[in-house]
C-alpha cells in the first residue's frame, strides 16, 4: 500500500477521532483505529489528548498538516535569516537543508516531531521575554506538553537547566536561566513524564526463541541504530564475515566520535561558535536564539546517544547548523576551517545524498550498505561529538580538556564576495 501524505499525523487524527478507550490501547488489548492498517499508536497520550480536547476531525487532516508545514518552513527560514552573517551562506544553507531528506521526510510524514520542533521555539521565545507572572504561568504548561508528546524534548529541558547555574567566570556562557523559569522547566518535565507514562511501561520485549538482528532501519543513525546494517552485512558478505566488519566498524564508531569532540575543542571551534553567537547576532535576537540553539541541539543530542535516531529529528539541528556554516565560512587557519567545513557537511552531506539515492530506483542494495556505513560510523558520530562539544562550551560546562582559544575569525562580512 502507498505511504499516504501526512501518515504520522494521520495515525494520531484518526486514534483521537475513533474514541478508542487509551489504557485498553496501550495494554495491546484492544487495536488500532488507522485507516491504514497500523496496529496501536506509537506515540504517548498527549497528542490525542490535545486532538480530542479541540474535537479535531480526521477529515481535517490534510489541511492541518499543510498549515503546520508552512509554518514550520517560515519558522526555520526565520531562525537562518536571524542568525546573521553572511546572506550567500544564508541561502546555500537553507537550499541544502531544504533538498535534505530530514526535512523531506519530518514535512511529507508530518511526523508530531514538526510540532515539537514549533512549541519548542515557541517556548524558547517567551522565555527571551521579559519576566512576567503570566509568561511564567505559561511555561509550566508548555514544558509538560512538549515532553508529553515525544518524551525526549527532556533532553532539551535539562540543557536549559544548565542555564541556571552560576558561573565563575564572566564571559564563560553566553546567556543564563532565571532560577524560578528553571523550576517551573523542572515541574513540567515531571508532569510530561507523567503523562507518557503509558508508552513508557509498554513492552516492547523480544518474543521467546526470537533472536534480534539489531534496532533500526534505512534512515536511522542513532547509538542503537544496527539493524540495518546488521542484516544487509549479513546478506552480502555472510555471517562469520559481517562480524568481524561489524566489530571493526563499531571501533571506527569510537575513534570518530572522540576525533569529533577533541578537534572541536582543541581547533577552537567550540569557542568560535559560541564567540559568533555573542558578537554577530543582534541583541534583541540572541536570547531568544541561544535558548532555541540550545534545547534544539540538547533534543538531538539526547536523541542521538539514546534511541536508534530518525534522520527526520535533524531537523532540530537547523540552528545549530546555521550558526556552523557562518562560523566555518568566517573562520581563518586551514586546519581550523577545514574541521569547521567537515563538521557542516557531518550535518548536511548524510540527507542530501539519502535524497538523491532514495530518489533512484536501480540504486544498488550494496551502494546503499556502503552509504549508510559512512553515514552511521563516520559522519553521525563526528557530528554528535562535535555537537556535544559546542554545547557544553554555550552551557559553560567543563569540557575535561585543556581549554583553546576560539579559531581566527575574519571581520563579519560576506566572505563569498
Amino acid at each position: 500500500m502507498r505511504t499516504p501524505s501526512f501518515a504520522d499525523l494521520r495515525w494520531v487524527t484518526a486514534t483521537s477521532e475513533c474514541g478508542v478507550d487509551l489504557d485498553s490501547l496501550y495494554a495491546d488489548k484492544v487495536g488500532g483505529c488507522d485507516a491504514f492498517g497500523r496496529m496501536g499508536i506509537g506515540y504517548p497520550p498527549m497528542s490525542i489528548w490535545l486532538f480530542r480536547l479541540v474535537d479535531f476531525k480526521a477529515a481535517w487532516t490534510g489541511i492541518f498538516g499543510l498549515a503546520t508545514g508552512l509554518l514550520f518552513m517560515a519558522t526555520s527560514a526565520w531562525i537562518l535569516l536571524k542568525t546573521g552573517g553572511s546572506k550567500t551562506i544564508t541561502l546555500l544553507t537553507a537550499t541544502l537543508l531544504i533538498w535534505g531528506y530530514p526535512m523531506q521526510l519530518a514535512l511529507e510524514r508530518m511526523n508530531i516531531d514538526v510540532l515539537v520542533f514549533l512549541l519548542v521555539f515557541l517556548h524558547c521565545c517567551l522565555l527571551s521575554l521579559p519576566s512576567s507572572p503570566w509568561l511564567q504561568i505559561a511555561s509550566l504548561p508548555l514544558t509538560a506538553i512538549n515532553v508529553g508528546l515525544k518524551i525526549y524534548p527532556l533532553f532539551g529541558y535539562l540543557s536549559l537547566l544548565l542555564l541556571t547555574r552560576p558561573v565563575a567566570a564572566l564571559g564563560k556562557r553566553v546567556i543564563s536561566l532565571s532560577r524560578s523559569d528553571g523550576c517551573l522547566i523542572a515541574i513540567g518535565c515531571i508532569i510530561g513524564l507523567i503523562t507518557a507514562a503509558p508508552i513508557l511501561i509498554g513492552n516492547d520485549s523480544v518474543p521467546a526463541g526470537s533472536v534480534s538482528a539489531g534496532e533500526g532501519s534505512l534512515g536511522s543513525h542513532g547509538l542503537k541504530a544496527f539493524g540495518f546494517i546488521n542484516e544487509n552485512l549479513v546478506s552480502l558478505a555472510g555471517l562469520e564475515r559481517a562480524r568481524l566488519i561489524i566489530k571493526a566498524l563499531f571501533a571506527l564508531k569510537l575513534i570518530s566520535l572522540a576525533t569529533g569532540y577533541i578537534l572541536t575543542l582543541k581547533l577552537g571551534l567550540a569557542k568560535a561558535v559560541s564567540s559568533f553567537m555573542a558578537t554577530a547576532i543582534h541583541p534583541k535576537r540572541q536570547k531568544q536564539l541561544t535558548y532555541t540553539t540550545i534545547a534544539m541541539t540538547g533534543m538531538w543530542l539526547g536523541c542521538y546517544l539514546t534511541t536508534i535516531s530518525f534522520d527526520y529529528r535533524t531537523i532540530f539541528l537547523i540552528p545549530l547548523i546555521s550558526l556552523l556554516t557562518q562560523t566555518a565560512a568566517l573562520t581563518e587557519g586551514l586546519w581550523n576551517r577545514a574541521w569547521a567545513w567537515l563538521v557542516c557537511l557531518a550535518g548536511l552531506l548524510p540527507g542530501i545524498t539519502t535524497t538523491l539515492y532514495m530518489a533512484i530506483p536501480i540504486y544498488e542494495r550494496a551502494a546503499r550498505v556502503y552509504h549508510e556505513i559512512i553515514a552511521e560510523f563516520l559522519l553521525f558520530p563526528l557530528l554528535a561529538s562535535a555537537t556535544a562539544a559546542i554545547l557544553i562550551q554555550l552551557l559553560g560546562l567543563p569540557s575535561l580538556l585543556k581549554p583553546a582559544p576560539p579559531a581566527p575569525a575574519r571581520a563579519l562580512r560576506d566572505p563569498c564576495r
